[in-house]
């Protein structure tokens, strides 16, 4: 027989009732056995208290390992530290110690392949610093510190690229070589971008030397000194293409001083650059001073120019060879007469016209009408005939009163200082029949 159920109760409420009620009356709960009741309420709270140390477990235990491998998948360094000052002995953990070491790795290697810009690497390295201030390990400790000082190199290098492209662009060439050189092999990015400049810029040095030379294959001389003067305010710092310009010039100007000369066009006229004033305009530089090959090419075009120079002197002069020319009327003559003292100031020669006029003045009247007197124009300062033949009339024409008859013209070379010196020997006549005794 079964047991007779004396009342039932909500378990909600907890409101009792007869043992015929089915239903609370005030929440509509059915009602329970109230002897089952005590013993489900018990159970109840075992389970839930069970669970709780469970959950609490799990979260001790689980959830600090999710969290941790979660921040480290995301590749999330903020979140990794934050994790970490929660639970700072996660790291006690070699597993968790390796993956870390992995993760210091995977975030610079994305900086080297350039994945992240600098800032974001340096913020997680920032985290990094935070992390290892609480370890003893100093494995990830020195690990951590050799990636910033690799990652600080690249951004230095990545710096030396930038300012070599722009001193690139601004024709700067000295700075982007000397910065480009400074970009090592262990950032293979940098590296190559700056071999590529480099290679740049000695093409453009070679160019100049192809284009000066298809200049001057045309006879463009001046276009072919043009390119290499350019080439030259560029690249004078770099030894080798420096020499290189510099012989390409002296090279441009020897075959124009030649394409000068075989036109007759020595010294300069009329807006015309001649031979010799070209030559000598770059032996005025210093660089060119003491080329030898411009040096023998001055002493050539004298040379070449001296037959047609006296000529042009002569007719401008309007001078006439009527008497015997004597033999010091040459060009050794006519440097004696510049150099050598004793000879200038010989008083059987009225010296010098276009040097001392005051002592031909006070010369001439004491002349014996018995003598013959021969005269000597000199100069060292005229180059071309047609100077010295102006300064040798103004001269003259002082002493118009005097027959003069020419003997002879010399002119001469001076190495040393690079100019002409010029002579005209004239015999004052005093009334002898034969002169030339």
């Amino acid at each position: 027989m079964s047991e007779k159920i004396k009342s039932r109760i909500c378990p909600r409420c907890n409101i009792v009732y007869k043992a015929d009620a089915d239903y609370c009356v005030k929440c509509q709960c059915e009602l329970i056995d109230r002897k089952k009741s005590s013993m489900t309420i018990p159970l109840i709270i075992v389970a839930v208290i069970v669970l709780a140390v469970i959950s609490a477990l799990c979260f001790a235990f689980v959830y600090p390992e999710y969290a941790f491998r979660n921040a480290i998948e995301s590749g999330d360094s903020d979140k990794l530290v934050t994790v970490f000052r929660q639970y700072p002995d996660l790291l006690d953990n070699q597993k968790r110690k390796e993956k870390y070491s992995s993760f210091i790795e995977r975030c610079a290697e994305d900086f080297y392949n350039y994945n992240v810009s600098y800032e974001e690497v340096i913020s997680d390295f920032g985290n990094f610093d935070i992390i290892n201030g609480h370890l003893a390990d100093d494995g990830i400790t020195g690990q951590t510190e050799a990636e910033k000082e690799k990652i600080e190199k690249i951004h230095q290098y990545s710096i030396y690229l930038n300012d070599a492209e722009e001193a690139l662009e601004n024709k700067d060439f000295r700075k982007a070589e000397e910065l480009c050189n400074l970009i090592g092999e262990e950032d293979e990015g940098h590296y190559l971008s700056a071999q590529q400049i480099l290679e740049n810029i000695a093409g453009i040095k070679d160019s100049c030397l192809t284009e000066s030379e298809k200049k001057m294959s045309a006879d463009d001389y001046e276009g072919s000194i043009d390119i290499l003067a350019e080439g030259l305010s560029y690249f004078e710092y770099d030894e080798k293409y420096n020499r290189l310009y510099h012989d390409g010039i002296i090279e441009c100007l020897s075959a124009q001083s030649d394409y000068l000369m075989e036109n007759g066009i020595y010294f300069s006229s009329g807006g015309d650059t001649g031979a010799f004033n070209l030559i000598y305009s770059y032996l005025d530089d210093e660089y060119y001073a003491n080329s030898e090959i411009l040096g023998e090419k001055l002493k050539e075009i004298a040379v070449k120019s001296e037959a047609s120079e006296i000529s042009n002197a002569e007719k401008k002069l309007g001078l006439k060879n009527r008497n015997k020319v004597i033999d010091r009327c040459s060009d050794t003559a006519a440097e004696d007469y510049c150099k050598n003292p004793a000879i200038q100031y010989d008083n059987s020669y009225i010296l010098s016209l276009c040097r001392n006029d005051a002592g031909v003045q006070n010369l001439l009247p004491d002349i014996d009408e018995e003598n013959q007197v021969n005269v000597v124009l000199i100069s060292n300062t005229a180059v071309t005939s047609d100077d010295f033949a102006e300064m040798s009339r103004e001269k003259t024409e002082l002493y118009s009163q005097y027959n003069w008859n020419y003997t002879g013209i010399g002119r001469f070379y001076d190495e040393k200082n690079k100019v002409f010196g010029w002579a005209v020997i004239i015999i004052y006549e005093t009334g002898h029949e034969d002169v030339s005794k």
